[in-house]
């Protein structure tokens, strides 16, 4: 029986991989994907769980700002299915304020199609000194520094990315929200925690965003479960708590996925468009492949990834000790940091390649294996005796019953 992986927006990989080799085929998500996510939202925030309609929450005059997770799938589906909720409560366009992480014209012309031209559609910079307030100080004494907008609002409204717990850079329930629209200083804090792969100071930084959003007074939250590519398998809408449990229970049945053991090659790939195609999300995929490849096995991404690697990725080129490339990466304030520190880790233990739409000198600069084309894929699958197929890997958190292949 032949097998599809499909990456990218349009593109897929057929294999023919025997039975006997293949440990896994993770190329199927269940659930299906909501046809109208936005009638979806609407219909969440008409009944949420353990709250009030949102109609009912909000008093004419509020100034309500909506913080959008820039993980969203879908974002100007979802968007509009909240923006279309507020404005039949008689909220006015101009008391909504949509807040997102880039620029992005599709996000505007979706509003505008909803009647509601005068909502402000703005674009976080963190670097942005008049941009921010002070909120307050956290329980470590951390100063939190947020978009003025949030700290201004009669009512904060997140839309958040609810991911499994076991994946790369988890930052917990209300990761969207916090530090995704602080200061420059607080992503910091938070990547070396991811850095130290410790529990108790992953556990802090998520204590610490559950603890803006409370000084935010935000009790009401959307959350959404990824399907594969840029689609949405779920949404909801409710009391931080009640949707919190249960949007962890769909994210965990659609990704958190068993494999009998590790396999000696990893085929992962990361389906969706552009902003789905970046090197945020190769390190998720590389960091999910990691988890079910054998040591001194090999891992491929499948991507159409096209962006140049960043300043921290780039660091990799140069010819020093890996300690000392550890220690450059963590001072690195470019998005790309974790993913920079994670490749320097899983290369000392695994073989990394990658299809992608950079040249081969870019790709092997950064100590990454060129793949020119998907039939070299495919001649790598005949020369393993194990293999795992991985598909949406920037989504998925798997995990191997048995450490090694058999």
């Amino acid at each position: 029986m032949s097998q599809y992986l499909r990456y990218g927006k349009d593109s897929a990989l057929r294999f023919d991989v025997p039975s006997e080799t293949l440990v896994a085929d993770c190329t199927a998500v269940p659930g299906q994907v909501l046809e109208d996510p936005s009638a979806r939202v609407s219909a969440c925030l008409a009944e949420p769980l353990g709250f009030p309609p949102l109609a009912r929450a909000i008093v004419p005059g509020d100034r309500v700002v909506i913080s959008v997770d820039p993980n969203t799938p879908q974002p100007c589906e979802i968007i509009s299915g909240v923006v279309r909720t507020l404005l039949a409560g008689n909220v006015r366009p101009s008391d909504i304020v949509v807040l997102q992480t880039r620029a992005d014209v599709g996000h505007s012309e979706s509003l505008a199609r909803t009647g509601s031209d005068g909502v402000e559609v703005v674009h976080h910079d963190p670097r942005d000194r008049s941009q921010l307030s002070y909120l307050a100080a956290s329980a470590e004494a951390n100063p939190i520094y947020l978009n003025r907008h949030l700290c201004d609002a009669d009512f904060v409204l997140p839309i958040n990315l609810t991911q499994p717990e076991a994946s790369f850079g988890y930052g917990g329930i209300y990761g969207g929200l916090y530090p995704t629209f602080s200061d420059a200083q607080a992503p910091q804090r938070f990547r070396a925690a991811v850095f130290g792969r410790k529990a108790g100071p992953r556990q802090r930084c998520c204590a610490e965003a559950e603890e803006v959003a409370w000084l935010l007074g935000v009790q009401l939250s959307v959350q959404i479960v990824a399907g594969p590519g840029n689609t949405t398998l779920h949404a909801l809408a409710g009391l931080a708590d009640e949707v919190a449990r249960r949007s962890r229970e769909l994210v965990d049945a659609a990704w958190s996925i068993q494999v009998p053991r590790k396999a000696s090659l990893v085929i992962a790939a990361i389906e969706g468009d552009a902003d789905d195609q970046s090197w945020e999300n190769f390190g998720r995929a590389l960091y999910a492949a990691s988890r079910v490849c054998a040591d001194q096995g090999t891992i491929v991404l499948c991507t159409d990834l096209k962006r140049k690697p960043g300043p921290a990725l780039r660091r990799l080129a140069v010819d020093a000790q890996d300690a000392e490339l550890r220690r450059q990466i963590r001072h690195e304030k470019s998005d790309d940091a974790m993913s920079a520190s994670l490749l320097l880790e899983t290369r000392n233990q695994q073989r990394v390649c990658l299809l992608s739409r950079l040249a081969e000198e870019v790709v092997e600069g950064i100590g990454v294996g060129y793949i020119a084309d998907p039939r070299q894929v495919r001649r790598l699958s005949e020369q393993h005796d194990s293999c795992i197929l991985l598909a949406n890997a920037h989504r998925a958190a798997p995990h191997a019953m048995l450490a090694e292949p058999v």
